[in-house]
C-alpha cells in the first residue's frame, strides 16, 4: 500500500522563531466576515500571493495562524495548486461575527538528520492529521490521526463476470468513529447497484445512444487515474479522472471527479464535498435523465438497514428503518423543486447516525428521494449538456455519530456551503 502524504505544499501549525532578519515571516491579517447564517466549525479559505522566496522554497512553507487575541496556533493547511495558486484553509469555530487571523509563512529549512530520526518515529503515532493511502488499482483511503475516513474503491477487473460486476462503477465508502466498520454498502444485498456514495442516471442519452449508468446494464464508469492527492491537518482531497463508456466501450462522458474531506469535531466524523466535472466525450450533446428513484448523486447506508438482512436469536427477521428529516415539518418531496438539504437518521452496530445531504444552489433544479427505509436517499437533477462543454455537479455529505443535530445546525451548515464567508487579506503593518 502506497501512502501519499501530499501532492502540494502542507502548513502544519509549527514555525520555528526566525533565526535572523533575512528568515523573518511573511505576516498576514485576515478577517472572516460574519456569515449570513450564522455556523460552526466552517471550513474557510483565502487566496494568498506567496512572495517569489515562499514561491520557490526548496523544503516547503511553515505557517503558524492564531486568532485574536490567543497564543496558540490553530491548524491550518496551505494548498498550492497545479496553476500555482496558493490557499490558505482553516476551521473558523464560529462564524455569528467577523474575527481576525495572523498568518506567519517562512521557508521551512532543510531537516537535520536529528529531525528526521524524529520524523520517522513520529510515524509510529500517526498525528492529528489526515494522510491519503492508494493501494493501486483497487482503493484509496482518506485517514485522519490514523483512522480510516473515507475510501474510494475505483478498482476495474473483467477477469471474471462476478469481478466484473463488482467493479463496473466508482463510489466512496463512509467508516465509523472509530474507522473500523463501514457505514455504506457495496456490491450485492439489497439492490447490488446501491454502492455507497455514488453518481448515476437510468437514462442518459448521447445522440442516438442510450444508457442506464444506475443499475449499470452493459456500461461502464472506469477510473483512468489519479490527477490529484493531497493530505494536511485540515482537509485531504483527491481528484480522479473518470471515463463513463456504453456497452460498445466508447467513450460517452468524461468526468473529473473531486472529493475533500474536511476536519471536524465530534460528534462529525465525516464532512464530505462531492464535486463531479461532466463533459461529453463525443460530439453530441448529454442528457443526463431519469428519476428521483433511479438518478443523481445518492448516499446509501450499509446493507444491514435492509429488511430481513439480520436475524435475532429466535430467527426473525432484524430491521431498522431509516427514518429522514427536511428544513421544513411538511415537505411533498414530489413537488419540491430545489430543496437545500435533507437529511437520514438510522441505527447501525448499536449506535446511531444522522447523514445530512446538502444541495449546492449552482447545481441544474432537481428533487430528492428521501423516504427509502433501507437507507438510499439522494438529490436528483436533470440536465443537457452540449458538446465541448462542462456541467459542474457540487454536494457535501455531513455524517454524525450518537445525536442529530438540530434543524438551525443543518441550516448552518448548507448556508456555509452554499455561500462560504468571505476573506479579506492584507499584509500586516510592520515595525
Amino acid at each position: 500500500m502506497r501512502t501519499i502524504l501530499t501532492a502540494t505544499l502542507i502548513c502544519w501549525a509549527a514555525l520555528p522563531a526566525p533565526a535572523a532578519e533575512e528568515t523573518r515571516p511573511f505576516t498576514l491579517r485576515l478577517t472572516v466576515a460574519a456569515a449570513g447564517t450564522p455556523g460552526e466549525h466552517v471550513p474557510v479559505s483565502a487566496a494568498i500571493e506567496l512572495p517569489e522566496a515562499l514561491a520557490r522554497a526548496r523544503h516547503g512553507v511553515d505557517v503558524r495562524l492564531t486568532g485574536e487575541g490567543a497564543d496558540e496556533p490553530v491548524p491550518c493547511q496551505l494548498v498550492v495548486g497545479p496553476d500555482k495558486a496558493a490557499r490558505l484553509w482553516w476551521i473558523v469555530p464560529a462564524t455569528g461575527k467577523p474575527s481576525s487571523w495572523t498568518a506567519a509563512l517562512s521557508p521551512r529549512p532543510q531537516p537535520t538528520k536529528d529531525e528526521k530520526a524524529a520524523d520517522e518515529k513520529a510515524k509510529a503515532a500517526p498525528p492529528r492529521a489526515f494522510a491519503v493511502k492508494d493501494a493501486e488499482r483497487d482503493h484509496l483511503d482518506v485517514l485522519f490521526a490514523g483512522r480510516p475516513v473515507v475510501r474510494y474503491m475505483y478498482a476495474f477487473d473483467t477477469s471474471t463476470p462476478q469481478r466484473a460486476h463488482e467493479t463496473y462503477k466508482v463510489y466512496h465508502h463512509v467508516f465509523d468513529g472509530a474507522g473500523e466498520k463501514l457505514l455504506t454498502k457495496g456490491p450485492g444485498g439489497q439492490y447490488t447497484h446501491h454502492r455507497g456514495v455514488f453518481l448515476g442516471f437510468s437514462r442518459l442519452r448521447a445522440g442516438d445512444g442510450r444508457g442506464d449508468y444506475w443499475h449499470m446494464k452493459n456500461v461502464t464508469q472506469r477510473h483512468q487515474r489519479m490527477l490529484e492527492a493531497l493530505a494536511g491537518p485540515v482537509l485531504a482531497r483527491h481528484t480522479a479522472s473518470v471515463q463513463w463508456a456504453d456497452s460498445h466501450r466508447r467513450a460517452v462522458i468524461d468526468e473529473k471527479r473531486t472529493v475533500t474531506v474536511f476536519r471536524q469535531p465530534a460528534p462529525t466524523i465525516c464532512l464530505l464535498e462531492f464535486r463531479s466535472e461532466l463533459t461529453p466525450a463525443g460530439e453530441d450533446p448529454v442528457t443526463l435523465d431519469g428519476d428521483p428513484e433511479h438518478a443523481g448523486f445518492q448516499f446509501r447506508a450499509h446493507n444491514d438497514l435492509s429488511r430481513g438482512s439480520r436475524k435475532d436469536e429466535r430467527g426473525k427477521p432484524l430491521t431498522s428503518r431509516a427514518g429522514y428529516l427536511f428544513p421544513a415539518d411538511k415537505v411533498d418531496l414530489k413537488k419540491e423543486l430545489n430543496l437545500p438539504w435533507a437529511a437520514m437518521t438510522f441505527v447501525l452496530h448499536g449506535k446511531k447516525y444522522a447523514v445530512q445531504h446538502m444541495n449546492h444552489p449552482d447545481n441544474p433544479p432537481g428533487r430528492y428521494s428521501a423516504y427509502r427505509p433501507y437507507g438510499r436517499f439522494g438529490h436528483f437533477p436533470r440536465a443537457t449538456v452540449a458538446a465541448g462543454k462542462t456541467l459542474t455537479l457540487r454536494y457535501r455529505i455531513c455524517v454524525d455519530e450518537g445525536q442529530v443535530p438540530s434543524r438551525a445546525r443543518m441550516d448552518a451548515r448548507r448556508a456555509a456551503f452554499a455561500d462560504p464567508p468571505d476573506v479579506a487579506v492584507k499584509p500586516a503593518a510592520t515595525d
